[in-house]
């Protein structure tokens, strides 16, 4: 069923119409669709959602076939729920008089409040859970180019060799598709795989950049699966080899976006460095207070002692998480360096306790006594 996903549950079905019918023609757009009416009258519910969401406008010959697709259902107690995000669809709608129909909302909640509808377990519908099942089967179908699944810490999404054949207008609707739910995933990282890929033209790049540029948006994480050679030498030439992570496997990739398990435990370690140097830097500093107050001599030395353990223990700590860690982190323990590195230094201030140069003098002093 190209142009459109169908989901029945006990009690509502879905049609989550795609970009696809966008780029056919009337014709293609009716033969397409001329099965939905069968569809919704054999599903036998009384609630049947609309998703027009990913829709920018109501592609010619489709409403004949939701006009019979209501017109399928019982008059007697029907609900024909419209989701439209595009606020020209739902002119269009009331233009027509289709509007005073039917229910037309612009939003999910909306959806729920005019569905009212239950499934088999009594449970109130959210319509984005089971439009956002209907998008992933859509995605995950074998005739997409692009799959894309939700993993775990981040998001996967697979190009397939069969994007190389398709049209151009099929691989920007599977692409916009994939597109429109990494901006709603919750994730910030995502893995494209190319491992299947023999070649790759340039619409198929095109698509890599928009999704590239959409987890830049987000401020998110992108790493590229790139084992073959030909693909590779393409990115190179196309002079996006330096943008982005490139590497030979999936366990690269995913430790690359950060989200493996070597990944986790490697940054906990880094963070408890990083804590450990600016802890020790701060007690440092703090140790040293008592040397410039004018306490007892022995008070100032053990306070000097206590300065120069915990700052060569802030050095040695910071140093390591300055080599491991990058961002603000890197800034952090480089603070932590230098803070350490000041009260080492403090040995050759004269008034300390145990400082080089004091000590210096008085043997200097006391051979000239002598």
């Amino acid at each position: 069923m190209s142009g459109f996903v169908f989901e029945k549950h006990s009690q509502y079905c879905v049609l989550c119409f795609t970009p696809q019918l966008e780029a056919m023609t009337q014709h293609e757009v009716e033969s397409a669709t001329a099965v939905v009416p069968e569809l919704v009258r054999d599903a036998q519910t009384q609630a049947v959602l609309v998703d027009l969401s990913r829709l920018q406008k109501i592609p010619v010959g489709l409403l004949p076939s939701l006009v019979l697709a209501w017109k399928a259902m019982d008059a007697a107690d029907r609900r024909f729920v419209v989701f439209a995000t595009q606020s020209s669809i739902r002119e269009e709608l009331k233009q027509t008089g289709l509007s005073g129909l039917w229910t037309v909302v612009d939003s999910a909640d909306a959806s729920i409040k005019a569905l009212k509808a239950s499934d088999d377990a009594g449970d109130v519908i959210d319509p984005a859970t089971h439009l956002d099942k209907a998008n992933q089967a859509l995605s995950n179908s074998p005739d997409s180019p692009i799959r894309m699944q939700s993993q775990k810490r981040f998001n996967s999404v697979q190009f397939l060799p069969t994007g190389m054949t398709m049209d151009w207008h099929e691989v920007e609707a599977a692409t916009s598709d994939v597109v429109r739910r990494l901006r709603e995933s919750e994730h910030l990282s995502v893995m494209v795989d190319l491992s299947q890929m023999p070649m790759i033209n340039s619409g198929l790049i095109a698509s890599l950049v928009r999704i590239w540029k959409v987890m830049k948006e987000r401020d998110g994480q992108f790493s590229l699966v790139s084992p073959n050679e030909n693909v590779t030498d393409v990115l190179k030439t196309a002079g996006l080899w330096k943008l982005w992570s490139v590497v030979e496997n999936r366990e690269e990739a995913v430790y690359e976006l950060g989200v493996s398990k070597a990944a986790i435990v490697e940054r906990h370690e880094r963070r408890f460095l990083l804590l450990v140097a600016v802890l020790c830097a701060v007690i440092a500093a703090l140790a040293l207070i008592p040397t410039y107050l004018q306490q007892s001599l022995v008070m100032g030395i053990n306070a000097q002692l206590t300065a120069l353990l915990f700052a060569s223990a802030a050095v040695a700590t910071g140093f390591i998480a300055v080599m491991r860690d990058s961002g603000i982190y890197r800034v952090i323990a480089c603070i932590a360096v230098v803070i350490g590195i000041l009260v080492v230094s403090s040995l050759a201030f004269e008034s300390s306790p145990v400082s080089f140069s004091r000590g210096a003098h008085k043997t200097n002093s006391t051979g000239k006594s002598k």
